[in-house]
């Protein structure tokens, strides 16, 4: 039986070295371990930055989106006489009666959004005038990201009693008696009967579609009951 060697002077700095030696390799571990976790601290704080920067501007661009519905709404009832306001700007263009077509060169019902000099909306009901840019980029080619919707039956009337799908859209959340008469029927557009009193109320909606920040398919509604004054 072979006989232990005992520990000897000798030994020590061998002992020594092999303990620097793993004291080494343990905190090369540990600083690739601590730089692991910088990186994916930094990382995170990164997609912080840009999701938050990036909702920064979807918030910039709803506010502007919304303001410009709100200014179309406050052109239509400022260029018009209330009681004309539905005939005017529906989508029949054949009732426009004394105050002409809103949307001579353009869509019936639709409405452009032009870039001002200082970047701010200038709505165009009509065609847009050569050279000018749009605020918003269109969804479709062609086709203005501005649409105006009023409760209309099927037959182009101002109505009480809308399509469901119309409804929903206008989802205004007010008594449909238009016309104050206790009942809920079809209000006769007002020009074709030439009555300057069928409506008392008018809910409308305007909603912008058009295509976002990152390219993204965006909708903003904005939506009024107009009173008569």
């Amino acid at each position: 039986m072979r006989k232990k060697r005992g520990f000897t002077p000798f030994d020590a700095p061998d002992r020594r070295r092999g303990l620097r030696r793993r004291r080494a390799g343990f905190t090369l571990i540990e600083i690739m371990i601590a730089l692991a976790v910088l990186a994916l601290a930094f990382l995170g704080l990164v997609a912080s930055i840009l999701y938050a920067t990036r909702m920064n501007a979807v918030n910039r661009e709803t506010t502007a989106a919304m303001r410009a519905a709100e200014q179309a709404v406050e052109l239509i009832e400022g260029n018009t006489p209330f009681q004309d306001i539905f005939s005017r700007y529906n989508l029949d263009t054949t009732d426009n009666g004394l105050y002409g077509n809103p949307y001579a060169g353009g869509t019936p019902g639709r409405f452009e959004i032009a870039r001002g000099p200082q970047g701010q909306a200038i709505i165009v009901f009509g065609a847009m005038a050569a050279g000018t840019q749009p605020l918003f980029e269109t969804l479709t080619a062609g086709q203005p990201v501005g649409l105006i919707r009023f409760p209309e039956s099927p037959t182009g009337s101002l109505s009480e009693n809308p399509p469901a799908a119309l409804a929903q859209i206008l989802n205004v959340g007010l008594p449909r008696d238009l016309n104050s008469n206790g009942s809920d029927g079809t209000v006769a557009k007002p020009w074709d009967m030439n009555v300057k009193s069928s409506y008392k109320i008018l809910p409308i909606v305007v909603t912008l579609q058009f295509r976002g920040v990152g390219g993204a398919p965006r909708t903003v509604t904005f939506r009024k009951i107009m009173v008569a004054r």
